[in-house]
């Protein structure tokens, strides 16, 4: 399975340490244009499909965001992550069904339109607290998507 981690912070690098340790592929990438660059072909509109799992700070520094994107989240106040990932599902065949999503906001500050639009299948969101933990979940939750992926 291969994995790209949108993470601004040394936090990615031991998430991508782990995640190495138990043989999954593993992309860190420290900001959206780098992000963008893995997942689209050069004309930045076509899909790459090259990973099958995504995990994404949903705070992020919005630098190096398209102009579209930035008036998103000014216009419906959504963490630069989750905006992101909004964009990158109205791509046209955008494969990837396995998001895992986490934040250090307490979930009480969360929005509740971005909680209902959770597919509990394929997103999830991880508090942070520590890395151990989030580690630990997005281990648990990928070992499950590998079982479904496989028909287990």
């Amino acid at each position: 399975m291969k994995i790209l981690i949108l993470e601004d912070s040394h936090a990615a690098d031991d998430l991508a340490e782990m995640l190495r340790d138990e043989s999954y592929q593993v992309k860190p990438c420290a900001n959206f244009a780098d992000a963008m660059y893995e997942l689209f072909e050069s004309d930045m509109i076509t899909p790459t499909c090259a990973y099958d799992a995504l995990i994404i700070d949903l705070m992020m520094p919005i630098m190096h965001l398209p102009e579209n994107i930035k008036n998103e989240i000014k216009a419906k106040h959504y963490p630069p992550g989750w905006a992101f990932y909004r964009f990158l599902e109205k791509a046209d065949n955008f494969l990837i069904n396995n998001t895992i999503f986490y934040t250090a906001f307490p979930d009480r500050l969360l929005s509740a339109a971005i909680k209902d639009s959770i597919d509990h299948e394929t997103l999830k969101i991880i508090q942070k607290n520590s890395i151990q933990p989030i580690i630990d979940q997005a281990m648990r939750l990928l070992r499950n998507c590998n079982r479904r992926n496989r028909g287990d």
